[in-house]
């Protein structure tokens, strides 16, 4: 009886391959990262390729991109519907949050399409990884192969984590952050290492007092700390212990920069110092309004509105309320003009 291993990116891929070179046939990508743009209702895998896709696409076009080269060899998307009946299917993952979102996913596929959960197992690794710095493992693609190789023993998702896993999902894609709020407020020990990564959703939320989403502030700190070279900006970004299993990548984290210099902005936060848009060539200097937001003297979504998916949620400059965080880091309604 054959077994399907699906591993979250190619670097994954690679890395368990290495390791288990007879298995070359007998694996699947996903080279998508579902925590990243919006999330539209589900009817059908091929439609929820092309959203994710034309997602990835806009990105690299705003990037200064000619467009995202989707490698589609053993690609989960392409490949999914065409697995045998009779196959075993294995889920490797990592601790973050790109990685438990998949799991929540996969789970969720097997519910819609009626397929039998029996099938699936999942190799959960956890615990920290790298001498110098013990970040949490996010992922399969850090790990050497000879670490993939001595795996944790694989296990069969029961009930209750079955049912955590479709809840998770289904708050993270809801367009209602209400959801979202409703699933954190439930037990987590069906599935921990799942509720400590969704527990970081709430960080891409605007902050009530500066109107900054985490990430954004995180960028901003580290442009006036570390700037103007993007390259230098994104690596302090992306270091951040605080949203270690919140692992997004540099190409997302440069589009935010680059929105955040848009000269269509009423008061961009950023000056972008060159126009070819080339990650490595390119610097941001802080405005004088950035400058202020950062200080907390006045709130970016109020002076340039929002336009902003987490998940399902449309953060949306023409709504009249916007979810935000307030200081007790707790998702909360605030008036948006």
């Amino acid at each position: 009886m054959p077994t399907i291993n699906i591993l979250n990116g190619d670097s994954a891929a690679g890395g368990f391959l290495q390791a288990f070179p007879a298995e070359r046939k007998d694996i699947l990508v996903f080279r998508d990262v579902l925590s990243c743009g919006p999330l539209y209702p589900f009817n059908n895998l091929k439609q929820w390729q092309s959203e994710r896709l034309s997602y990835w696409e806009l990105l690299s076009q705003e990037n200064g991109l000619a467009g995202n080269d989707h490698a589609s060899n053993n690609d989960f998307y392409e490949d999914f519907l065409t697995i045998e009946e009779s196959a075993q299917i294995r889920l490797w993952l990592g601790m973050g949050l790109s990685e438990q979102l998949l799991l929540c996913f996969v789970v969720f596929l097997f519910d819609r399409l009626n397929m039998d959960i029996g099938r699936l197992s999942v190799v959960q690794f956890s615990g920290n990884w790298g001498q110098k710095f013990k970040l949490p493992l996010i992922g399969l693609g850090l790990l050497k192969p000879n670490e993939i190789a001595q795996h944790p023993e694989p296990f069969q998702l029961d009930q209750k984590q079955q049912d955590y896993a479709i809840a998770a999902w289904q708050a993270f894609s809801s367009h209602n952050p209400q959801d979202y709020v409703r699933f954190m407020a439930l037990e987590e020990t069906s599935l921990p290492l799942l509720h400590q990564a969704m527990s970081l959703v709430k960080l891409r939320y605007p902050d009530i007092i500066n109107g900054l989403s985490l990430w954004d502030q995180l960028l901003l700190e580290n442009t006036r700390l570390y700037g103007p070279k993007a390259t230098q900006i994104l690596g302090y970004t992306m270091a951040d212990k605080t949203l270690a299993l919140d692992s997004v990548g540099d190409w997302y984290l440069f589009n935010r920069l680059i929105r955040m210099a848009d000269i269509d902005t009423k008061k961009p936060l950023l000056i972008m110092k060159t126009s070819d848009k080339q990650m490595r060539s390119t610097g941001f200097q802080l405005t004088d309004f950035g400058e202020q937001v950062l200080n907390n003297q006045t709130n970016n979504f109020k002076e340039n509105g929002i336009d902003d998916w987490i998940g399902g949620v449309h953060l949306n400059a023409a709504d009249s309320q916007l979810w935000c965080r307030n200081d007790k880091q707790q998702l909360v309604s605030s008036d948006l003009h």
